[in-house]
């Protein structure tokens, strides 16, 4: 049966593998891309072993991770031209409302089951920079490319809140699964995302 005990043997070349795409595909070392990768494969074996028992841990790591990936994505949050239209305010309602929704239910599951305000706090303002970095760049950036960043968004909304279903709430091989594969999607999608990042930024009129 599939268990978070086999995740924590294979995540770890899943990394290893995506920073190699990311070289092989960039054409060079990068320290940060590295960074972000270790803390999120040191945060995933850590929930893999235990969640609860190692809580400060992993949030603190995983906040690490999403600060991490802001900046990352920094040069295209720039380059992103906020504009306003009739239905940009519905979509972006709708995304906010949604947002704000995940984001809370996140917060006040983990605090009522196990406290720690400080971290859990810090861990969700990174959590929110991070998932409100890649719906702005979805939302005006003007390169195509732009929908690797909605998929990331979408993606770590579902895996954070699917964790702590699965952690804290209702414990099911089915959501740990989906979580899982949800997760590995949008690590693809993000560390793709940084690959055509070049050319995201680089001037030219996209008509979408």
């Amino acid at each position: 049966m599939y268990d978070n005990f086999h995740t924590q043997f294979i995540k770890p070349f899943f990394h290893l593998f995506l920073y190699l795409y990311f070289v092989s595909s960039s054409k060079k070392w990068n320290i940060t891309v590295l960074l972000f990768l270790i803390a999120a494969m040191i945060g995933e074996f850590l929930t893999a072993r235990n969640f609860v028992a190692n809580y400060v841990y992993i949030v603190l790591l995983f906040a690490t991770y999403f600060l991490i990936g802001l900046f990352l994505m920094k040069s295209a949050i720039k380059d992103s031209k906020f504009r306003i239209q009739l239905t940009d305010i519905y979509v972006g309602l709708i995304i906010l409302i949604a947002f704000t929704y995940v984001v809370g239910s996140i917060f006040f599951i983990t605090a009522e089951e196990l406290g720690d305000f400080l971290f859990l706090l810090v861990a969700t303002a990174a959590f929110s920079g991070f998932v409100g970095g890649c719906f702005y760049i979805a939302a005006y950036h003007s390169n195509p490319n732009k929908i690797l960043f909605f998929v990331v968004g979408i993606g770590y909304m579902i895996v954070c809140v699917g964790t702590l279903v699965h952690e804290l709430v209702m414990p099911s091989v089915f959501i740990q699964g989906f979580v899982n594969l949800v997760e590995v999607i949008s690590q693809v999608a993000f560390i793709y995302a940084l690959i055509k990042l070049p050319e995201m930024l680089r001037p030219k009129k996209w008509h979408i």
